[in-house]
């Protein structure tokens, strides 16, 4: 009778094992399964330029531009009322593929 009890208990413990284990590797999965392409570009302020204007360019077709006004804020540890000034240079949020895109729109380098 203990042996069965016993062996009871060993396979609940292999089961509570097995799941930590599955909980471990699925929440690891999907971590790795949702990282974004997101790259920072430098961008220098020009004369008149604004963040919302920065973002517009920045942003992808179809996309809500208030979403990378944000992030162009927490990258640059931005609130949402500070000034931006000709010749800062703001780190950009942008997907790797549109990279390229925003960096020749603000050197010039069409």
């Amino acid at each position: 009778m203990k042996s069965t009890k016993q062996q009871h208990r060993t396979l609940h413990i292999w089961r509570y094992f097995l799941i930590v284990v599955i909980a471990i590797v699925s929440f690891t999965q999907l971590g790795w399964m949702y990282q974004d392409d997101t790259v920072l570009v430098p961008v220098r302020v020009e004369k008149g330029e604004t963040i919302w204007h920065i973002a517009a360019v920045a942003a992808e077709d179809g996309s809500d531009v208030r979403g990378v006004v944000q992030s162009i804020l927490t990258a640059n540890h931005l609130a949402n009322n500070d000034d931006i000034y000709p010749g800062q240079i703001l780190q950009v949020p942008v997907i790797a593929q549109r990279a390229d895109y925003v960096t020749t729109t603000f050197t010039g380098d069409k």
